[in-house]
């Protein structure tokens, strides 16, 4: 019995171990999305008031669909680590049940996490498409309309970029009460 226990203990730390991989690349994933909509914009932009007869500075109409296809994997990969947890019995040990049930919180913060970035990586697939006909399109009347566009998707992700921002900001104060609270103890 006791093996069998060490066995189920082994299981969920190496679900939390993958966890935490996880975790670690939805902070890369976040940093990349950050790059990929200024390379974007900044491109969508050279295009627009230099044009785009210099070589390398046309802009990759696959660019935030790759963002999504690095970034997606990750909401698949939690749900398998989710699945896998299911399959470990805590066999009546209160212990083990509170190592699992924390492991399966953690999944679940990290699957919300992961799901908002896919939604991030499709609003920017459409930011994109919409800044790829801008900058097809020639001089016209409609010039005028689309720069507003512009104007409205910019305040749009800047909102979304603000917010980002916001929850870091909540985390590091979190982390330093923490840390403060450690230091006067």
């Amino acid at each position: 019995h006791i093996m069998m226990m060490e066995v189920q203990y082994q299981k969920i730390d190496d679900i939390d171990r993958k966890a935490q991989e996880e975790s670690e690349f939805l902070l890369r994933a976040r940093d990349k999305h950050t790059k990929t909509m200024a390379r974007i914009i900044g491109l969508s932009w050279k295009n627009k008031v230099l044009g785009s007869d210099e070589k390398g500075s046309s802009l990759d109409p696959l660019l935030a669909q790759k963002f999504r296809t690095f970034a997606g994997g990750s909401s698949i990969r939690l749900e398998k680590l989710l699945l896998e947890l299911d399959g470990v019995e805590s066999m009546g040990d209160p212990e083990l049940r509170s190592r699992r049930k924390q492991v399966v919180q953690r999944l679940q913060e990290l699957i919300s996490e992961a799901d908002a970035l896919n939604k991030k990586a499709n609003q920017l697939i459409e930011f994109q498409e919409h800044l790829c006909i801008q900058t097809l399109s020639s001089s016209s009347p409609e010039e005028e309309k689309h720069e507003d566009d512009d104007e409205d998707s910019m305040s749009e992700y800047q909102d979304v970029q603000e917010e980002d921002m916001e929850s870091v900001k909540d985390e590091h104060e979190d982390d330093d009460e923490d840390s403060m609270s450690e230091y006067q103890d």
